[in-house]
């Protein structure tokens, strides 16, 4: 509020754009400031890092990476594009002569690889056979209306429907 007037409830929509965007921006501009700078670090400077802080760092450049892409960064922070910093990360901790940096370096390989595990995409179908009952054998697709862009579940359940031999669909079950 200026002199005490109350502000408006609903801002002007450009203006909350405008806000908006100048947030996506900032956050953009800090996580590739930070992910140069790790880059950067001469071996001599990473082992005075302790280690614990350097994964809390790289943890939270993941999750401003993650809430860039669900605020609307124009792509320059995807979740791609983190693995790739971590990608880079990992393997200059790993060629460093420290023992220390080459094993935390490669304990952070084994997360990227089960990150990578975590973000993988559900099975586009599935085929059925021997359930004992003739009806239920067949292939079940992934229902694309159930799924956005990104191959992610809407309303957090996965769809597939049984494709029936010179039919149509019939749903099948909810996977989660």
């Amino acid at each position: 509020p200026v002199d005490g007037e109350p502000r408006d409830a609903v801002a002007d929509p450009e203006e909350q754009t405008s806000k908006h965007e100048a947030y996506v921006y900032e956050i953009e501009g800090i996580v590739c400031a930070v992910s140069r700078h790790l880059l950067s670090l001469d071996e001599s400077i990473l082992k005075k890092v302790k280690l614990d802080l350097l994964q809390q760092v790289v943890n939270h450049l993941k999750t401003l990476h993650s809430q860039a892409n669900r605020l609307g960064s124009a792509g320059r922070l995807s979740t791609a594009l983190f693995y790739d910093f971590w990608r880079d990360f990992s393997l200059k901790l790993v060629k460093t002569a420290s023992l220390p940096l080459k094993l935390f370096g490669w304990d952070n390989v084994t997360r990227i690889i089960e990150g990578s595990r975590e973000m993988a995409p559900p099975p586009r179908s599935y085929v059925v056979s021997g359930a004992g009952t003739p009806f239920v054998n067949g292939t079940y697709e992934l229902d694309p209306k159930r799924i956005d862009e990104e191959g992610n579940a809407r309303d957090g359940e996965l769809q597939y429907l049984r494709r029936v031999p010179g039919g149509g669909a019939e749903k099948g079950a909810a996977a989660g």
